[in-house]
């Protein structure tokens, strides 16, 4: 599954189609209301001064998917949560952050 935050502009629609015709599930997110449908939902990240909270599930949970491609899953489940939580926190913004440690890519680490 691919995420695409921004589906609204003109290279992320195209990338979206790009995924989609290559069979490869899509999700897109809209930063302008008037771009919102009922597969592309509002998620403004330019706006984020009213919100002081964000809880994270999002990862690669399942143990075979973390064997199957190690590098990736460390790269999502470790990297790249960690760079999010770091710029959401830069903003003032409390995270809640839920990770399954069951996992090949599982580290122990101080995240805030």
């Amino acid at each position: 599954m691919w995420l695409i935050v921004g589906g609204d502009s003109q290279i992320a629609a195209a990338t979206c189609d790009h995924l989609r015709a290559k069979g490869q599930a899509v999700a897109a997110s809209a930063r302008r209301p008037e771009c919102v449908t009922a597969d592309r939902p509002l998620l403004d990240l330019s706006n984020t001064r009213d919100d002081r909270e964000a809880c994270i599930f999002a990862g690669v949970a399942r143990l075979a998917a973390c064997q199957l491609n190690p590098s990736e899953s460390e790269d999502i489940n470790v990297n790249q949560t960690l760079a999010l939580i770091e710029r959401l926190t830069a903003l003032g913004i409390y995270v809640l952050f839920y990770q399954r440690t069951r996992s090949s890519t599982a580290r122990r680490r101080t995240w805030l």
